[in-house]
């Protein structure tokens, strides 16, 4: 396609696929309304001007993703706290082996002990962070956690997008009902049931999936996994 060679498989999958979610009410109405209409060429046009807008949009989409990031996850992704002693979520032979890669992978770092969380919490907090994001930026080519990093992008930004996303439906099925309404008065419910398809999918499809799958406990699960693809490469 030709938008590939303006993003990368990050950008394609975690940014721009939310974006287009969040707005596919609209072309999803003109099919109903408006089949074989545009022709060929002026369609090829519209896509090719529309790859700055397409680019906009992803950026939308990750601007949307990060604002809801810093809602969900207020003291940051998860990751650090699980490093900590008095933490339950990994067993602690799986902390000791991840600390000790840690350890002898990143220069000058040394771990906290229990008292020492407990004397100094926020420090103990600072060296984990900067385990976690010593992580980060050294897994960036590992097929593991950017699949991870992928998915957890792509939910978080289609969760900072759900309220256009619903906007959107909402206002493209009204709208799209009351050109019938002009169209076709009473009759409209015979004259034309694609376009009602088009407005049920709308007005009431669409919306519910959003309301029912792009939750918070949606995008925390993908944060979660992307945490453990991270600590995982410390097995390797």
């Amino acid at each position: 396609m030709i938008y590939k060679s303006l993003f990368d498989d990050y950008g394609r999958k975690a940014q721009l696929s939310p974006a287009l979610l969040a707005i596919l009410p609209v072309p999803l109405t003109a099919l109903f309304l408006l089949p074989g209409v545009l022709p060929t060429k002026a369609t090829t046009i519209t896509v090719v001007v529309g790859l700055g807008i397409l680019y906009w949009m992803a950026n939308i989409a990750r601007q949307a993703g990060k604002r809801a990031e810093s809602k969900l996850f207020p003291q940051g992704l998860p990751g650090k706290e699980w490093l900590r002693h008095r933490d339950a979520t990994l067993e602690a032979p799986t902390k000791h082996r991840y600390k000790r890669f840690l350890s002898e992978s990143i220069p000058d770092i040394q771990f906290p002990l229990p008292e020492d969380e407990t004397t100094d919490p926020e420090g103990a907090d600072d060296i984990y962070a900067s385990a976690v994001r010593w992580l980060i930026d050294n897994t960036r080519d590992n097929a593991r956690v950017r699949q991870e990093l992928v998915a957890y992008g792509f939910r978080r930004n289609l969760y900072g997008l759900r309220r256009w996303g619903i906007g959107i439906a909402l206002v493209t099925a009204v709208a799209t009902a009351l050109f019938l309404w002009w169209q076709h008065g009473l009759s409209a419910l015979t004259a034309d049931p694609e376009a009602l398809v088009g407005v049920a999918l709308s007005g009431f499809v669409l919306p519910a999936l959003w309301l029912g799958t792009v939750t918070p406990a949606w995008v925390r699960s993908a944060a979660d996994c992307y945490a453990k693809a991270l600590f995982g490469f410390c097995d390797l």
